[in-house]
């Protein structure tokens, strides 16, 4: 993997705990099973996975995964339980039945991609009735500016440059709007603060830099 690959993917695998944590703390909101039975046998799609790093944590907990990526940055080779595929999301999506899955992941991507309102539609589309989208994103407004792109890119050098384009970036009411339009029910919001000192991110109340969201069909 190249240096910038590298780079890239480096603050994305820092935030791998604190997905988890969200995610159970949710799912634990919203039944009385343990953390593991949500996922046992159920089928999860992670757009953008990635390496597929964080994908394999619920293969081994014997749910059915599937993983799309527009590139080949896989990590994870063979597993029984997990599939990645390198394709166009928009694409493959398209060729999924309807009410497919039982969770879909989209961490980290919403930022990097033009056309959000297709993708919802197709998330529409393929999560069941009381399936859950979980998303991270970066919020978009004067902070997140600086701090997300000014600082992380060219200053502090945390990531490649023009890794994110201030254009696609997502504010949360943007998120609101595409819920709404797809009759998609918003189950939580909360924001995500990276701490430089121990390289971890954990919740914060502070929307205006990093936020991730549970969301119910």
């Amino acid at each position: 993997m190249s240096t910038d690959k590298e780079k890239y993917y480096q603050p994305l695998k820092l935030m791998l705990p604190i997905r988890y944590q969200y995610m159970k703390k949710i799912m634990l909101s919203k039944n009385k099973d343990t953390f593991e039975i949500n996922f046992k046998n159920k089928k999860i799609l992670d757009i953008g996975t990635g390496t597929g790093e964080f994908l394999e944590i619920f293969a081994d907990i014997g749910a059915n995964c599937l993983g799309v990526d527009t590139i080949d940055n896989f990590k994870v080779k063979k597993h029984k339980k997990l599939k990645l595929v390198k394709a166009d999301l928009y694409q493959y999506l398209e060729t999924i039945p309807k009410n497919y899955f039982d969770y879909i992941f989209c961490f980290e991507v919403m930022e990097h991609l033009d056309d959000k309102k297709k993708l919802f539609k197709l998330i529409k589309k393929t999560l069941k009735n009381k399936g859950i989208l979980f998303m991270s994103t970066i919020n978009k407004n004067i902070i997140s500016k600086i701090f997300a792109i000014g600082l992380a890119e060219n200053i502090f050098k945390l990531l490649p440059k023009n890794t994110h384009e201030y254009d696609l970036l997502m504010p949360i009411e943007e998120l609101e709007k595409l819920c709404g339009d797809n009759n998609l029910s918003i189950i939580d919001v909360t924001g995500l603060k990276y701490n430089p000192l121990f390289k971890n991110f954990n919740f914060s109340s502070f929307q205006s830099l990093n936020y991730i969201s549970a969301i119910e069909n």
